[in-house]
């Protein structure tokens, strides 16, 4: 006797493509403040009305040693003049910047804000 046939497995269906996204329209320009949030308002919109109501007389230059509360005005070194807008404690903020919204460390121990001082050259 012959051995049965097992019948042929159908082709299989080619996976489906994915979605192409919409194209920009052309000459679009993205918003001037960065991403824009689901409301239509841009970061640099939301940081405009925060620091229209905050005390920014007198900001608090950031270091990871300092603590923060929420709506304290702070200068960062490389994103500039921004807004505590939420305090994680114990040791996290969430700023908002004209460029958008950063989470930054905060109440650190001295020992870990930074590397070890250089040690003098020939000194063990």
């Amino acid at each position: 006797k012959t051995p049965a046939k097992t019948p042929a497995k159908p082709a299989a269906k080619p996976a489906a493509k994915p979605a192409a996204k919409p194209a920009a329209k052309p000459g679009a320009k993205k918003p001037a403040g960065g991403v824009q949030e689901p409301s239509g308002k841009t970061a640099s919109d939301e940081w405009q009305n925060l620091m229209n109501r905050a005390d920014s007389t007198k900001p608090a230059h950031y270091d990871v040693t300092a603590v923060f509360g929420k709506d304290d005005v702070i200068v960062h070194s490389i994103f500039g003049k921004g807004i505590v807008k939420a305090v994680q404690y114990p040791n996290k903020i969430e700023v908002v910047f004209k460029a958008g919204m950063k989470k930054l460390i905060m109440n650190e121990p001295k020992s870990a804000a930074g590397p070890a001082p250089a040690k003098e050259p020939g000194k063990k």
